[in-house]
């Protein structure tokens, strides 16, 4: 496949995304990166946003250090994000900021949430998103599932004896709430 062909799968699936996230006119996109890293899924998310007729607002803050995918998961929740306030406040005031950085668990991350800004985490690599691509189908799948289990079986299932637990329904939410690229 050409970079062209690529590059139009990747704002493709980025656009099914925001759709998801009921993105479109009157609302702020924030599309946040570091440096060259990821910068394609940026630029995707970003011409994504704008076909949707959302203002999208590129957030790319200096590298200082790159670091690879394994040093960022060693080192989850740490990021050089507050160390530049305009960035952090560009993402605060968005609507939904879309994560190309991996915030997961950062102070930055919940000073956002508490802001009223909604993050969608995106990070894989391009083969693993289209085949974890939430479907209508996965979404009624989910929500069901606490119902379908009682009290006990979910140690049952995993072949633990003597272990239990409860599950319960979780709170209706929409696609566009924190999640990490998962099918949820």
């Amino acid at each position: 496949m050409t970079a062209q062909g690529t590059n139009g799968r990747i704002v493709e699936l980025f656009r099914n995304e925001l759709v998801l996230c009921e993105v479109g006119p009157g609302q702020t996109v924030a599309v946040l990166s570091e440096g060259d890293q990821l910068r394609g899924y940026a630029e995707a998310s970003l011409a994504a946003a704008r076909d949707l007729g959302a203002d999208a607002v590129d957030v790319n803050i200096p590298s200082e250090h790159t670091a690879d995918s394994s040093e960022r998961m060693i080192n989850i929740g740490k990021n050089p994000l507050s160390q530049h306030p305009q960035a952090m406040q560009a993402c605060k005031d968005a609507d939904i900021v879309v994560d190309h950085m991996l915030l997961l668990f950062s102070k930055e991350q919940i000073e956002m949430q508490k802001a009223g800004t909604r993050i969608i985490l995106i990070v894989e690599p391009l083969e693993v998103l289209e085949r974890l691509f939430p479907s209508e189908e996965m979404r009624v799948r989910v929500e069901a599932g606490p119902d379908g289990m009682g009290a006990g079986e979910v140690g049952a299932a995993l072949g633990v004896p003597g272990y239990s637990t409860s599950c319960r329904k979780p709170p209706p939410r929409t696609w566009g709430s924190v999640r990490v690229s998962a099918g949820l």
